[in-house]
């Protein structure tokens, strides 16, 4: 796995690029990132994910011990049994809660929270953004007003496709030509030979095709 994502990644990241991984978990994007000699700020609002990043990377990383959102202030997290479904989306947790029967989210932590406006003021706007917070997609999306030239923000459907429409809708109206495509799963291959206009996808995330596909990344190219 951890070679076909750098081939799928090294397409999108060049040496030298700046990347946010936003929601990075215990740093398995982030490796590969680092692998690709891309610089890393990796955000991560879990006490114990930021302690397993700090202990894995050291000084080779930026860590961000915050979450991500609307606005800068404190949230309530929800704690899942596995931290990757961890979210500050209740919303989120009640719709999928099928999906993940053998998980629970038994703990709440309060936490600090800045935006991706704020990340830019401090570190420059990336290259590439990846954001994989359960739910919250949209949320940290409304904390940016400018564009990003590369970013991938998780789906799942059908659960959370209204969430996703208005991210990709927030998306296009920060630049002149924006452009979609999808990863499907865990395929680390895009769906779509080329990037599409949001017209054509918007129509195509309504299709079955789509929707079989239960979960994946999205990929938003900004030109500006």
């Amino acid at each position: 796995m951890a070679g076909r994502r750098k081939k799928f990644y090294g397409t999108l990241i060049h040496p030298g690029d700046l990347c946010f991984d936003v929601g990075a978990n215990i740093g398995n994007r982030t490796a590969i990132f680092l692998a690709l000699n891309a610089r890393v700020v990796a955000v991560e609002p879990q006490p114990a994910c930021v302690e397993r990043l700090t202990r894995r990377f050291k000084d080779r990383i930026t860590v961000i011990a915050k979450g991500l959102g609307a606005q800068e202030g404190e949230l309530p997290i929800h704690i899942g049994s596995n931290s990757t479904l961890s979210s500050f989306s209740e919303e989120w947790i009640d719709t999928v809660q099928d999906r993940f029967a053998g998980y629970k989210w038994t703990e709440t932590l309060t936490v600090p929270v800045t935006t991706l406006d704020q990340l830019i003021a401090a570190y420059g706007v990336p290259s590439f953004c990846k954001i994989d917070v359960e739910g919250f997609e949209l949320q940290v999306l409304q904390g940016l007003t400018q564009p990003i030239p590369m970013l991938s923000l998780e789906y799942a459907v059908p659960e959370a496709k209204n969430n996703l429409v208005a991210a990709i809708d927030l998306l296009s109206s920060l630049a002149t030509d924006v452009r979609f495509n999808y990863s499907p799963g865990e395929s680390m291959r895009m769906a779509m030979p080329s990037f599409i206009p949001l017209p054509e996808f918007k129509e195509h995330i309504n299709s079955q095709t789509f929707e079989q596909t239960l979960f994946g990344d999205v990929y938003v190219k900004s030109l500006f």
